[in-house]
């Protein structure tokens, strides 16, 4: 039982605010394509790079739990997930650059 609470849960709640800030980023970089105030999209853009703030810590604090009392499925997900993880965050913020620009085609193609 002590498990599942200290390690499961803790887990699964810290995936799922990285999940929710991921969301957020690509909702952000979605307003930033649609805004033509500039300062509007410029609080788009914080937003963008606190979430991305907000999700590398939780994705640390995540690496840092599943380096112990970790089954073999979990520490293959992980590997995984971070395999793929920084490439997409880095999508995540060029599109956010190129709609700064208002670069709709770039944007787009990201």
């Amino acid at each position: 039982m002590d498990n599942a609470v200290n390690n499961k849960m803790y887990r699964y709640n810290l995936i799922q605010d990285m999940r929710s800030a991921a969301r957020d980023m690509s909702v952000a970089v979605r307003n930033i394509a649609l805004l033509s105030d500039a300062k509007e999209k410029q609080t788009e853009w914080e937003r963008v790079q606190n979430q991305k703030a907000n999700y590398l810590a939780k994705r640390e604090k995540l690496v840092s739990s599943m380096s112990q009392n970790v089954s073999a499925e979990g520490k293959n997900a992980l590997e995984n997930l971070l395999a793929k993880d920084d490439q997409a965050l880095n999508l995540i913020t060029m599109a956010g650059q190129k709609a700064m620009q208002s670069d709709q085609a770039a944007t787009i193609d990201y």
